[in-house]
């Protein structure tokens, strides 16, 4: 094996982006879904799931980016370009899980924080975008 010299050794923290994520807990009493079952059923499973937490992105610039969110069994995204000074909801089902906000460009600084737990139903939240 080759050494690298320690510039260029990917090991070092320097030579690591950041992606910006949060960890969402789950709600324990909340139904999961079952892909053994319809897609109307898991539907109904999901519209049930009342609790949902708040998120902003924000970035010194406008940045597109994409959302993804990562379970025990895998990661999955969203193909839609979004961009930063955005909030959304997302349901929270009873597993926990984490989310990612991925720039377009890597290297951007964007900053993702929890605006709050809240309800589906909260008419402070009515216009956002709901996951």
């Amino acid at each position: 094996m080759k050494n690298l010299r320690p510039e260029d050794n990917l090991a070092h923290a320097e030579n690591w982006e950041k992606i910006a994520s949060v960890l969402v807990k789950g709600d324990k009493n909340r139904m999961s879904l079952n892909p053994e079952k319809s897609e109307e059923y898991n539907e109904a499973i999901f519209s049930s799931w009342e609790n949902a937490v708040v998120l902003r992105v924000l970035a010194p610039k406008p940045t597109k980016f994409h959302i993804a969110f990562a379970t025990r069994k895998g990661i999955k995204y969203l193909p839609q370009k979004l961009e930063t000074d955005l909030k959304f909801a997302v349901r929270i089902g009873p597993k926990d899980f984490k989310v990612f906000i991925i720039p377009d460009d890597i290297r951007k600084k964007i900053l993702f924080e929890v605006v709050e737990h809240t309800k589906v139903s909260d008419e402070k939240y009515k216009d956002l975008i709901l996951l």
